[in-house]
């Protein structure tokens, strides 16, 4: 603690104590800025169907087994874009194309530490005390950041409408022959849900973006987010899109 960074220790193994330095780091698509940050990380999601597959296996005697294949179709907030064509039942659950706004992570050139250290890309990614980055409009004051939109993002095209859709043609069985796969990725639903509960727990810095949005979209409840009025409730509709930011500010020790 309080070293200098020296020439004769270039190369060398040093034990450091001391707060990080990182630049400012600006999303150019929404006007984002944070000062000082080591990572500013852009989320880009699309309300859209999810396919479960469940098999269940039957004994039918003592010599014949059966598998009996169940289809589930549900509507998610997912990043990236799921394929609706090779669903076994594409009907009524159409998706739409890749979002114009993908995701990405902002990293700074360079991450000092104490005086004159700089921190390896291994060491910096190994950084990971996130804030959510909850967004304001432009020319948003001081005075605004306690007040404006709801906290939450579950509150804007949230977890309403998650879940089993309940009309009779989203639910498909057949029956076929034995089959050892299980496609069913509750495990991995389970874990984005998780995700998205530690992700709402973070500590959020309010940013005023400094640009007007692109076209056909608005802050809502802290993120930007395109499509449906009913959006801004918590019935989102298939097709809508929300974008969030994180960021690891510097001066962490």
């Amino acid at each position: 603690e309080g070293a200098r960074a020296s020439s004769g220790n270039k190369g060398s193994l040093v034990h450091v104590v001391g707060a990080t330095s990182g630049d400012t780091l600006a999303d150019p698509d929404f006007g984002v800025v944070y000062p000082d940050a080591v990572k500013l990380t852009r989320k880009s999601e699309t309300y859209q169907w999810v396919e479960r597959t469940h098999k269940r296996r039957i004994r039918e005697d003592e010599h014949r087994t059966r598998v009996e294949t169940s289809y589930t179709y549900e509507t998610r907030w997912r990043e990236g874009t799921i394929r609706s064509s090779n669903f076994r039942y594409p009907n009524g659950h159409a998706n739409p194309g890749p979002s114009p706004f993908d995701a990405r992570t902002y990293v700074a050139r360079e991450v000092g530490v104490g005086d004159g250290f700089t921190l390896t890309p291994t060491l910096v990614d190994e950084l990971d005390r996130a804030h959510n980055v909850r967004l304001l409009p432009m020319g948003a004051s001081e005075r605004d950041r306690n007040g404006w939109e709801p906290r939450d993002p579950r509150q804007i095209a949230g977890r309403g409408g998650d879940g089993d859709v309940g009309c009779p043609a989203d639910k498909h069985r057949r029956k076929g022959i034995i089959d050892d796969d299980d496609d069913d990725d509750d495990d991995e639903d389970d874990e984005e849900e998780d995700q998205y509960a530690l992700d709402s727990r973070l500590p959020e810095m309010p940013v005023a973006i400094r640009q007007p949005l692109p076209d056909g979209w608005r802050i809502r409840g802290g993120v930007v987010y395109s499509g449906s009025d009913s959006a801004a409730t918590t019935s989102p509709l298939v097709g809508d899109r929300r974008v969030s930011f994180t960021a690891v500010p510097g001066k962490q020790t």
